[in-house]
């Protein structure tokens, strides 16, 4: 006779992950999605998506054991192998009805109304294992809300009907650590938390690689973590380390890779051989010369694919996107072994110069009033001179989105692409283009890089374009750069050594005849020499730069050495000689219809009449450059100009408002990292002090900005300060130490000529 027994619930889950960790928060997410109270109108339809390796398939497999008990009729699994092979759904219902005790008809449509009729009315739990697409998924869903269904994919099947979306990313540094130890033993990972973390770091987070990571400690009993961390370090052979036994990161990357159409795989690789830490969806277009509209959609093909991800909407409104640090290991590497060298090296040069196109339309637009030091390869936007052959089919106009968003808040715009622009200087000189890199970098050192004290980009691009031009034996160039360098460590209150940069770019600059060059070099080089008050020979150095952009006619660097020279007579206590440079300046800057350098001159001009006790003057002329600087967005200077307008306030007695305006110019240069406007707001809020009758106060913050210029070994400023702190003194009764403190500092006004020497009370 015929076994008519109930066939038992289908119970086909795999086994529990023992070492699952890190992911409670998004497990109680689905596992209250799945749980959702009886009776319910929908079918609870969970997704839980996340690219290769990110432990969809653990979170899936630990979640469906977690609510197997809300589902007793049965729990059915299916790996749908949507990344490697898709199984077609009317195999997969095959499959799960003869779980479910049926046999299955031959035809797709009636194997589904089967499955849907078999499973109506009964709680059963439907896992589908790594979906490739919604059509693969759409037969395999029952119909009746009794039912719940788990889906783990790549894609984010955004046209599925899911009542809750799961969408996983890497694991961050502690629950990554606890990874790690869990998979490789507490024991092998207790004594050496720093290379853990390290391990994490080059792992990306990612838990596959961290299991892998933690199998390899565990089987090779002589290996430390650091031993492993460092064998992870390099990222030519990151991807050999992350194998072990049938566990391989590679493999799964290449799975998603072979996945997509070629446009996205020629993007993925460029996107991988540029490096940068992230990207506007401008540079897609310039890796694969093609137009904006063509990028954006090959961006979202690779973000569908999880390659990619959108991390920010920078200030300028682009969204910025980046891979994966294994995934960027993994395009490289396809980039090495799918394109020629030639293929590169014109994909990183088409970037680069996208970038270089966009930053003469912006200084053209907004002119900063720094000296532009390119050799006549731009002009409008377009290449030209001697090197025009060569950067003609590198450096084209950019998409007029693009072009938009970089007109309209160019400092955003230059905020937002510095590190990118870095990164790409850096691969341009690796790929030899070192005509294309010195110019890069040579007109990003007077916009992207000195927006926010991106010294560690400047450096950067720098670093390799001076390499490379001195391996091409690129003598112009090498002076570019050096000029460059010198203005960095300027920036950086280095002044000794951006002496040093400034005075080996003139001496080059004067050997190859470049007269604009070595005007530049000059007038760098006089304002690091009144910096560290050498005012005379600041003074000689900045006449020389003055008259060498006179008779070049050019108004970027008339204004800046003017205006140099103009403040160092104003030290000198010469201000009759003051106004007229500064007014020259701002004849310059005026009709090079820069604001930026209008503003920061009126600003000297403040100082000015500050000096001659026209307070009233000087409050008119700092106000109208603090409003100049704020309209343009740059605020370190604002925070300048700032100071200025305070010290005219507190001159004047309105001490308290004085203060508050000096206190938010501290944490703006704080926040900037620049010392040297740190300790001018002390020293100003120790004047403020002082006005006000505050002694004490007053000694704290002079105290302070005493010890901050002689960090910065900076002598005048420190002798100023010192007087200042001598009145603290003296307002306490403490006199014989006020009488040191002056004696001190007219030392120094005596030794550098300064103007305070003749004041009174010194």
């Amino acid at each position: 006779p015929r076994d008519e027994s109930p066939v038992p619930a289908p119970a086909l889950l795999p086994p529990a992950i023992g070492d699952f960790t890190g992911r409670e928060a998004q497990l109680r997410e689905v596992r209250d999605a799945l749980t959702a109270p009886e009776p319910r109108e929908t079918m609870p339809v969970v997704a839980v998506t996340g690219p290769g390796g990110v432990g969809k398939s653990v979170l899936g497999v630990t979640a469906a054991h977690r609510v197997a008990h809300a589902y007793p009729d049965g729990q059915l699994y299916a790996e749908l192998r949507g990344a490697t092979d898709p199984v077609a759904p009317g195999e997969v219902l095959g499959r799960l009805l003869r779980a479910l005790g049926a046999n299955p008809p031959e035809g797709d449509a009636e194997r589904r109304d089967l499955f849907r009729s078999l499973v109506a009315g009964r709680r059963v739990l439907l896992v589908l294992d790594d979906a490739g697409s919604e059509s693969q998924v759409r037969p395999l869903l029952p119909g009746s809300a009794t039912c719940g269904v788990l889906i783990t994919a790549r894609a984010r099947l955004g046209a599925l009907p899911c009542t809750h979306r799961t969408d996983l990313d890497v694991l961050d540094t502690r629950p990554g650590a606890d990874l790690l130890a869990r998979v490789a033993g507490a024991e092998r990972v207790r004594d050496e938390p720093d290379a853990v973390r390290r391990i994490v770091e080059l792992c990306g987070g990612l838990p596959l690689a961290l299991r892998i990571a933690g199998a390899r400690l565990a089987t090779r009993r002589h290996w430390t973590a650091r031993t492993l961390a460092e064998r992870l370090a390099d990222e030519h052979h990151r991807l050999d380390e992350l194998s072990v036994g049938d566990l391989e990161v590679r493999a799964g990357l290449g799975l998603s890779y072979r996945a997509l159409d070629a446009p996205a795989r020629t993007a993925l690789r460029r996107i991988g051989l540029l490096a940068a830490p992230d990207i506007a969806s401008w540079v897609v277009a310039a890796l694969l010369d093609v137009a904006e509209a063509d990028a954006d959609r090959v961006v979202e093909q690779l973000i569908d694919a999880q390659l990619l991800h959108c991390t920010v909407v920078d200030r300028a409104g682009q969204p910025r996107y980046r891979p994966h640090d294994l995934v960027r290991v993994y395009a490289a590497e396809r980039a090495e072994a799918e394109d020629s060298p030639a293929e590169r090296s014109a994909a990183v040069g088409r970037a680069l110069g996208a970038g270089l196109w966009l930053t003469g339309r912006v200084a053209s637009a907004t002119p900063s009033g720094a000296v532009e030091l390119h050799r006549g390869f731009l002009d409008s936007g377009g290449p030209v001179g001697a090197a025009s052959d060569a950067m003609r089919h590198l450096v084209r106009p950019v998409g007029p989105e693009a072009t938009r968003r970089a007109l309209a808040d160019p400092a955003a715009w230059f905020e937002a692409e510095a590190d990118a622009f870095a990164a790409a200087v850096e691969r341009a000189a690796a790929y030899d283009l070192h005509t294309l890199a010195c110019e890069a970098a040579a007109a990003l050192c007077s916009s992207a890089y000195a927006v926010g004290n991106r010294f560690e980009a400047w450096w950067r691009s720098h670093d390799a374009a001076l390499a490379a031009a001195r391996r091409a034996e690129d003598h112009s160039g090498e002076a570019l750069l050096l000029i460059g360098l010198g203005q960095l460590r300027y920036e950086q209150d280095r002044f000794a050594e951006s002496q040093d940069y400034f005075r080996q770019a003139a001496g080059l600059c004067a050997e190859l005849g470049d007269a604009r060059g070595r005007a530049a070099a000059l007038a760098g080089l006089g304002s690091a020499l009144r910096e560290a008050g050498r005012l005379r020979a600041a003074l000689d150095v900045l006449s020389q730069a003055v008259e060498g952009f006179r008779g070049l006619h050019d108004d970027p660097g008339l204004g800046l050495s003017c205006r140099f020279a103009g403040t160092v007579h104003l030290e000198l206590g010469e201000h009759e000689k003051a106004f007229v440079l500064l007014d020259e300046s701002l004849r310059a800057y005026r009709r090079l219809g820069s604001r930026r350098g209008e503003a920061l001159t009126l600003r000297s001009l403040s100082l000015v009449h500050r000096a001659l006790g026209a307070y009233e003057k000087a409050l008119e002329l700092a106000d109208a450059a603090v409003e100049l600087l704020r309209l343009i967005g740059d605020p370190l200077m604002s925070a300048y100009a700032v100071q200025a307008r305070a010290k005219c306030r507190f001159r004047l007695g309105h001490c308290d408002e004085a203060a508050a305006d000096l206190r938010g110019v501290l944490e703006t240069c704080r926040d900037h990292h620049d010392r040297f406007g740190e300790a001018l707001a002390l020293r100003t809020l120790g004047e403020c002090e002082l006005a006000a009758g505050r002694p004490d106060a007053a000694e704290k913050h002079l105290t302070a900005a005493a010890a901050h210029w002689a960090a910065l070994e900076l002598p005048l400023p420190r002798a100023r300060t010192l007087r200042d702190l001598a009145s603290a003194r003296e307002a306490a009764g403490d006199h014989a130490r006020a009488r040191a403190l002056r004696a001190e500092a007219r030392e120094v006004f005596a030794a550098y000529e300064a103007r305070e020497l003749d004041e009174p009370g010194v």
